[in-house]
Formats: structure tokens, sequence, C-alpha cells
């Protein structure tokens, strides 16, 4: 099931196009002013570093150890967020004179945020710590450092919690009245930077706050919107040897104006790739070197750590797949899986990729002895944050905000944690599920995708959480030329025509759609141009294909060719024949989850989906994780892949041991059978063979060796061959049409099992 949702409400400004209108209107923007300040990002819309609460203490503590020559170590974290902060912030204390080292704890050995050891064995070489990225939830450990003898500057935007440090100063947009509340951690030490050193100096470090600020995924609106919009200009044209190197092994080119996907895809992964599998000190060598030749060095290795994140990433992801694999997801509305010593660095990924698929927050434990150190990613509207918190007394450590969490667990509190965490979703829900929504901006005619409506597009960029790509909605679209293309048919090339307009599309890790594009289709995708060898065009990437009752076509051959092949595969099943209710009226369904209403016949298929219109309606396969209510058509009984709770069989039973089959593929499921359709029926006769019949296909075997010249359809012969070669009398090869004759031998038409069940039920 995937509902689709218009976010938007049609509005205009003076000036705008009605498209261009709506979606600033989604962000906040009413006016033509602010229209234009919008589309036109300046520094001067950022505020004055000394809002932020305690913005003066830091500043004075660190303008006294300038004046004292006192040590300062910044305490970072390993993702690009805390590398970035902890390389601006250690720019700007070198460049006032101030001895200054960079402390990133290692993530295996330590895990996040400050710690005790690191604190007393960093007491020894420093006078201040300042934290970034981190230290909002570490009272312990601040009360150490100050009775060690150090002064502590916490810069951390995570959400705050009921206790705070006793530091000497605390720089977060969350406290105070600081006026935008969505800044990350890099940002934090860069205004901190500004107050230090001013707005010239801190625009020469704005490329590394934009890095951070896409990595980190905090909404691109405000400030961040500034920051990102100016900091992508920099690194297009950057000096920095570690940024040129990380672009080029980015496979970006150098010239190659910069975006914030580009950002989030292919550069910030390679930073982040040294805190999952190694140490995050490497990352910041790199954004540091200034050597070309010691860059390029860092940078490859970075690919490399890269390259072995992504096999570590598949490798875990495929393990916990498995595990699911008897995952209740119909009682339950959370995912938690665990593995013994999965690599931490990848769990958050894992569990992102997981929540996506089920559509289900997720949580991704790795055991480790008793121990568990975890990654929580969220789904639908379910706020995170909330639903682990109220968890948190069996917790040895938790942070983290609505959509992302971490967390570590005693292994023996997993099996309640599991129950816990469930039920505090299950109280977030306010329609009793979480149902999968896709959101479109805009409903849009294709003739109006055109290169002048793309461009004004590009003025919303920079895009990215909270300012997301615009999505399109466009109905009845015809879709033409459809294609596999990439690595084993992994994608989808198409054109898209609607009306008079006509548009190449590309529909990435969609290459099984292919099959199932029926008729006129309903689309959601985003606009971009692409450029290739010279020639400049409109292209949309599809997200979303919306089949209509049009994916339901009559096919003759298709319907006989399926029933034969399930009435051959009954008969091959000797288990005791599983007793089934038969009712004789349309189905009666409750809920929106758990029911398969499975249809042999094009017009049974069509009744159903009259009657049952929210019902998904699918072709060949029914896989649907989660088991919303669905109509299957031209489907085998082996088309059946998931664990449905009822299951109507609603052309009637084809065969005594139909639910068998079925109780083999669900077990859990109850099978109810409806009266046999006219249809099911007329089509079973259409194939059947009497005994006159069986005797003119073996004359025509014997001296033809084939029955081409008999005036039957294909599955009808397949059929005839196949109660001879039960009967001994011939012997099928691989093709089903294709057979060698055996030895003349007496026999009864009713030892063959297809035979007698044509002869009883047609």
């Amino acid at each position: 099931m995937l509902k689709i949702v218009n976010k938007n409400i049609e509005y205009s400004i003076e000036g705008l196009p009605r498209w261009m209108s709506t979606l600033l209107y989604a962000r906040g923007i009413k006016s033509r002013e602010e229209a234009d300040a919008f589309l036109s990002p300046d520094i001067n819309q950022l505020y004055n570093p000394y809002l932020l609460k305690d913005m003066d203490k830091a500043v004075s503590i660190i303008n006294n150890a300038r004046k004292l020559n006192q040590r300062i170590v910044i305490y970072g974290d390993y993702d690009v967020d805390g590398i970035c902060a902890s390389v601006i912030l250690h720019e700007t204390l070198r460049a006032m004179g101030i001895a200054a080292i960079i402390y990133i704890p290692d993530r295996f050995e330590e895990g996040y945020g400050l710690n005790e050891e690191a604190v007393t064995k960093l007491s020894k070489e420093a006078d201040i710590l300042i934290s970034v990225d981190c230290g909002i939830t570490s009272v312990k450990e601040v009360d150490l450092a100050k009775k060690l003898g150090m002064q502590v500057i916490i810069t951390d935007h995570h959400t705050l919690p009921n206790k705070l440090p006793a530091a000497d100063a605390i720089i977060s947009q969350l406290i105070g009245d600081y006026p935008f509340k969505s800044l990350c951690g890099a940002a934090l030490a860069w205004k901190l930077s500004t107050a230090l050193k001013g707005m010239d100096y801190a625009l020469m470090q704005i490329d590394l706050c934009a890095l951070a600020t896409v990595a980190d995924m905090v909404p691109l609106l405000g400030e961040n919107r500034v920051i990102v919009s100016h900091g992508l200009k920099q690194i297009t044209k950057t000096k920095r040897e570690g940024l040129i190197a990380l672009k080029t092994v980015s496979g970006i080119a150098e010239g190659d104006e910069v975006s914030s996907e580009q950002v989030a895809y292919y550069m910030a992964p390679r930073l982040n790739a040294s805190g999952r599998l190694a140490n995050a000190q490497l990352a910041v060598e790199l954004l540091l070197e200034k050597n070309v030749a010691r860059a390029f060095n860092l940078a490859g290795e970075l690919d490399r750590l890269n390259s072995l994140r992504r096999q570590e990433e598949n490798k875990v992801l495929s393990e916990a797949k498995n595990k699911l694999k008897s995952f209740d997801s119909f009682s339950y509305h959370s995912i938690v899986v665990a593995g013994e010593n999965w690599n931490s660095g990848v769990l958050g990924l894992v569990a992102g990729k997981i929540a996506e698929f089920y559509n289900y927050p997720t949580v991704v434990l790795s055991i480790d002895g008793d121990n568990c150190v975890g990654s929580a990613r969220s789904a639908g509207d379910i706020n995170l944050y909330d639903a682990l918190n109220a968890c948190s007394d069996i917790f040895t450590r938790f942070g983290g905000h609505e959509k992302a969490a971490g967390l570590s667990i005693n292994k023996g509190n997993i099996e309640a944690f599991v129950e816990r965490f469930d039920e505090e979703v299950k109280k977030q829900l306010t329609t009793g599920d979480i149902i999968p929504q896709a959101y479109y901006d805009f409903e849009l005619d294709l003739s109006l995708a055109n290169m002048d409506m793309v461009e004004n597009l590009y003025r919303l960029a920079p895009f990215g959480i909270g300012n997301p790509e615009p999505q399109f909605l466009s109905r009845d679209v015809n879709a033409l030329h459809p294609r596999a293309v990439g690595v084993d048919g992994k994608h989808l090339k198409l054109v898209l025509q609607q009306n008079s307009g006509m548009v190449d599309a590309i529909a990435f890790n969609k290459g099984d759609k292919i099959n199932t594009i029926r008729g006129n289709i309903d689309v959601l995708y985003t606009l971009d141009i692409n450029r290739f060898m010279g020639k400049t065009t409109v292209q949309s990437k599809v997200q979303h294909i919306i089949n209509g009752d049009d994916i339901f076509v009559k096919d003759i051959s298709a319907q006989q060719e399926i029933i034969l092949q399930d009435l051959v595969l009954c008969m091959s099943n000797s288990s005791n024949r599983v007793s089934v209710p038969y009712k004789s009226e349309a189905p009666n369904i409750s809920g929106i989850r758990g029911t398969l209403l499975f249809c042999r016949t094009y017009e049974t298929a069509k009744r159903m989906s009259k009657l049952y219109p929210d019902m998904d309606r699918i072709i060949f396969t029914a896989k649907d994780v989660r088991l919303f209510n669905s109509i299957l058509y031209s489907s085998e009984l082996f088309g059946i892949k998931s664990p449905y709770r009822t299951i109507y069989l609603c052309d009637g039973m084809l065969h005594p041991h139909e639910a068998d089959i079925i109780k083999d593929i669900s077990p859990k499921a109850n099978v109810i059978v409806l009266e046999r359709t006219y249809e099911l029926t007329e089509l079973l006769k259409s194939i059947s063979v009497s005994i006159e019949e069986l005797r003119e296909g073996y004359v025509n075997a014997k001296s033809l060796g084939t029955l081409d010249s008999l005036p039957w359809n294909n599955t009808k012969k397949k059929a005839c061959l196949y109660i001879l070669d039960e009967l001994k009398l011939i012997s099928l090869s691989g093709d089903a049409l294709a057979f060698s004759m055996l030895p003349m031998i007496k026999c009864d038409p009713m030892d063959s099992k297809l035979y007698n069940y044509f002869s009883k039920e047609v």
C-alpha cells in the first residue's frame, strides 16, 4: 500500500508561476519579499553568533587562554559533522596562536561522546576541553574534567537532556532564544569561529560548515540554506588540497558545480568511512592537509575504506534480512534485530535501509559478549527519541533525536526492549498503523516540464532535508519504450507521455517493474537537466509508479498456462488435505492488512477491484512484507511469497490440494474458498482433454511426432502430452511440447491424475 499525499496548498505570489508559489508557500514563504530572500540566500541573513547563550563566556575563556598560553583540546565525534566541527575550530584556534589538538574517540573502543578514561588522559595534555557535536549528555565526564582542573566548553546541537552538564559554557541553539533551532554541530563550531575571528575569516571555512550541514541531514532552511548555498560555491572552487582530492575520488570533475546531492551521496560517505571502519583521525588529516600528494594518498585511502564499508554494510544487511525472514510484521509495528559482532560502524546505515524497506522504526544491535551497541532510524511520523526515551531505564547509554538515535544495552534486556519499544511506537499511532506515504508538491501536466521550468526549479536549490527536491505527480501517463538498464537490469528507463508533453525518464532500482507496467500509469518524479554528449534535455527521475485498473489485462493463454501449472503442482502434493471453509458471498474484510484475494480470472479480478477499490492491485507475485490487503491476479500459487493471515480463493477451488500448497507457503493463513466462478469453469473446459481427444493426441504424436496439426490451444496440447507422459506412452523433455515415444503398452487413462481430474471436475 502506498498513500499518495499532496502536502501543499496551492498558492499565488505575485510575479511567480503558480507551481513556484505553491512550493515556496510550503516552505513558509508568503510574500514576494520573502520569496526573493529565499531564492537569493545572502550572508547578511545570518544571525549574530552572540545571540547564542554563553557565546560571550566561551569567547572570553578562549581569549584568556591565548593570553595565558593555555592548551586546548577539541573533543569531536567520528561522523562528518564532528570531523568538520573539529577542523573548523582547530584552524581558528591555531590562527589565534593557541596550541590546540583534536581528539576523536574510537567508535569501537570508546563509543560516542566523552568518556572518563579519555578525559583523564587529556587533562594531562590540555587546560581547556571544547566538545564539538557531543557532550550535552556528559554530566559525569564534565564533572570529572572540572575536578581534574580543566575548563569545559560544550558545543552540541543534539536534543537537550533533563540535566545539563556543569560546563563553564554551553553553546546550543536549543538553549535560550536563538532564532534558528536546526544548526548542526559544525555550524555551532563555525558560529564560535565567527565570534572569535569575524565573518571575513569564517567565510573561508564555510565550505566545511556546508559539508557538515548537508551530511548531518539538518533542514536546509533559514541559516542552513545560506550556509550551504554559499558553502557549495566555495567547495566548487576550493583551494583546500584535501577537498580537491576528495572531490576527485568522489567522481566530481574539477570545475563542475558541486550540488548538495553530490555532497550527501559521494563526498560525505567517504569522509564517514574512516570513522565507520577505522579511525576518523584519517578524515581530519585529509581536511587539514596542505600537501597535494599526501592529500591524494589520504583521499585514496578513504575511497578504499568506503568500498570496504559498502561490503560490510551489505554483509550486515544480508544477515539482518535473513534474521527477519520469520519477523511477524502483522503483529509488530517496529523492528529490533541483533547479530553477533556486527560492525558497529554500519549499524545506522543498515537500520535506515531496513526502516525504509519495512516502513517501520528499526533498531539494529551488535552483540559483543553481554553488551550491545545499536543504531536506530525512524519511519513515518514516529518520534524515535520519545519512543526510545521511554525505554531508557534499560539502556546503558542513549542519545539522538526524533529520526535517528544511538544506544547501548545489556544483552539480557533485549527481549524486554523489543516489547517495550513496540508498545511505545504503537502509542504514537493515530491511525492504528504506519502506512507508507509518498508526498508530492504539485500535480503537473508534462507539457509544462520544459527547460525554462527546470532552470527556475533550480533556484530552489540547494535541496535536502526541509527543502526536498520538489516531487511532481502526473496522472494517466503513457509509459513508452520501457527497458531495463544497468548491471543486471537494475534500473528502468522509459519515456513518459501525457497530452503534448514527452519527457525521458529513469527509475533507479525499479528494473523489476518492467513487466508490471500495464496501460496508463500515475508517476511521482523529480525533474532535472540531463547533459550527455553535448546534448541538454529535461529528464525526470521517477520515484514511484502507480498502476491503475489497467494492470489487470485479459490474457486467456496466460491464464490457461497458470492453471495447468498449478494443477500439476497440486497433483504432486502428497500431504493431507486441509479442511477449508467454503463461503459463497463476497469476502468479509476487516482492517487494512493481512488479506489476499487470489484471483485466477480477469473477470473476477475486475469484480474484486470494484468491490475493494482501496486494496492494492498486483500481478505475478504477492511479496509485500507488510501484508497490506491486496488483489493478486495472473499468478501461480508459488507467487504468494508473503505470510498473509487470510487468503481468499476468489474463483473457487481449483484442486482439493490447492489449500495444502497455500498452507505450505503461508502456514498461518486461513484459507477461504468462494464458489467456483463460471469463468474458471470455462477456462478448465478450454484445456481439458476427453478420451477421444487423448486418442487423437496419441495418434498425432506417434505418426507425426507433434501435436501442431491439432486445432487446440497450446495449453491443451501440453495437458494432453502430460497425460500421455503419466501413462508412460511418451517421455517429456525439458520443453513442454517436446517428447519422445515409448513402446506402446496397455493402460487405463484413469491412471493419469490429470485425466482423472478432468473427467471428474470438468
